[in-house]
């Protein structure tokens, strides 16, 4: 097999797009309503939150337009853009196993043969603690998100088996 790209599920970043507009507008009406009533308070929450929701939807557009795969599989490793951690490419070498989730199979668990090595890599505080606690709640930090996918779960726990095989 030469490489295999997982696509985004499109439908979740299309809700999140449709999430996003009401809040930005939402957030504008709080800064008109500042600005109306001369309330310096009124105008920076109303600021915040539409900046923080225009961020969500040029990162959720960026994606959906410009990033070709969720998780790429080949010959050299597995490179999975969805996850928070961004631990980059991983190399087949470097995992043990893969599994389904047992109580919750919207998860793919890929265990790593040195924990270590991959918390090294990490850039920040959050991500570290993301690691722990992905460690702590399903046995390994690295963890897929099937809802981030337009595939099965049984598919992709096929696909990768059958590179890391």
């Amino acid at each position: 097999m030469e490489e295999v790209k997982l696509k985004h599920n499109r439908k979740r970043l299309l809700f999140v797009v449709a999430a996003a507009i009401p809040f930005i507008l939402f957030g504008i009406q709080i800064t008109l309503k500042g600005i109306e009533t001369g309330s310096k308070v009124y105008m920076t929450i109303g600021f915040l939150v539409s900046v923080f929701w225009v961020a969500i939807l040029l990162l959720v557009l960026y994606k959906f337009f410009t990033q070709p795969f969720a998780i790429l599989l080949s010959k050299n490793g597995l490179l999975d853009t969805t996850s928070p951690l961004k631990f980059g490419l991983v190399r087949w070498s470097d995992i043990k196993e893969v599994e389904l989730h047992n109580q919750n199979l919207t998860k793919i668990v890929i265990h790593l043969k040195s924990n270590k090595k991959w918390k090294q890599k990490l850039a920040n505080q959050s991500q570290r603690e993301l690691f722990a606690a992905n460690k702590t709640a399903f046995g390994s930090p690295m963890v897929i998100d099937l809802k981030n996918l337009n595939e099965k779960s049984e598919e992709v726990l096929e696909k990768l088996n059958q590179f890391l095989n």
